[in-house]
């Protein structure tokens, strides 16, 4: 409970008192513990030479929940997972890894995830190739045919889909479901690493005279490239029917 304290003589008193019950003079009103100031906010975590500030602004949409990873890895969590990541790379697989890398921005891990999607792919339709063939066959000879039907060519080709969706059961498809979980785990730790070159590069590159500011360096570095993350999804549709002709031929 507050208190008064007498403006004349000190002595204390309580809150409701009106007068002073040791001198009788008129009690302003005065609390003894005067409200008190909220705490400051707990202090950012700086990653090195490199601010939360600065890192915030290379990184981005989405730079509080990546920090927060961050600092757990400099805080010696080893298995950091990237849930975005993961998550695109068990629906996706290598190539929603490759979008996730894309759209961080990091070009050359994005084209390796894609790569590797691809060459998968490929050795997919080579492995399954008889049941690849007859997919085309299944497709493209209601054309060859000369009774052609729109009923028939739907028939078709649902059912030869389903023939090939059903026989590809080798290593190769499952690939990008096991790698989400390891490229999951490290992808954090890569773009940490890359992040931090990148910045300090720009923190030295704008020390210097007649160069461009900070935050340009970090738009042009860093930040996210939604339309290049767009290219590993239409790859993921795109490349199986290529691949497939190219087995089938």
């Amino acid at each position: 409970m507050a208190e008064k304290f007498c403006a004349v003589c000190g002595a204390e008193n309580k809150e409701h008192f009106t007068y002073c019950k040791h001198c009788g003079a008129f009690l302003p009103v005065v609390e003894k513990f005067p409200e008190e100031v909220p705490a400051n906010p707990r202090e950012k975590y700086r990653f090195g030479d490199i601010s939360h500030d600065e890192y915030a602004r290379f990184i981005g949409s989405g730079a509080e929940d990546i920090l927060y990873d961050f600092e757990r890895l400099e805080k010696g969590n080893r298995f950091v997972f990237s849930l975005p990541a993961l998550f695109l790379g068990l629906v996706f697989g290598l190539y929603g890894l490759s979008a996730w890398f894309f759209y961080r921005n990091l070009k050359k891990a994005g084209l390796i995830m894609l790569c590797l999607g691809a060459f998968f792919t490929l050795a997919d339709s080579l492995v399954n190739y008889s049941v690849t063939r007859e997919l085309f066959e299944g497709i493209f000879g209601v054309f060859i045919g000369g009774n052609f039907n729109a009923p028939a060519v739907v028939q078709q080709i649902v059912n030869a889909f389903y023939r090939y969706s059903v026989s590809v059961s080798s290593v190769f498809s499952h690939v990008g479901f096991f790698a989400s979980f390891f490229v999951s785990a490290v992808c954090l730790k890569i773009y940490k690493k890359v992040s931090a070159k990148r910045i300090l590069a720009a923190k030295e590159l704008c020390g210097t005279e007649g160069a461009p500011s900070l935050d340009f360096m970090f738009k042009k570095t860093g930040g996210t490239d939604i339309a290049l993350a767009v290219l590993p999804f239409i790859a993921y549709f795109v490349f199986p029917i290529i691949f497939m002709a190219v087995a089938a031929i």
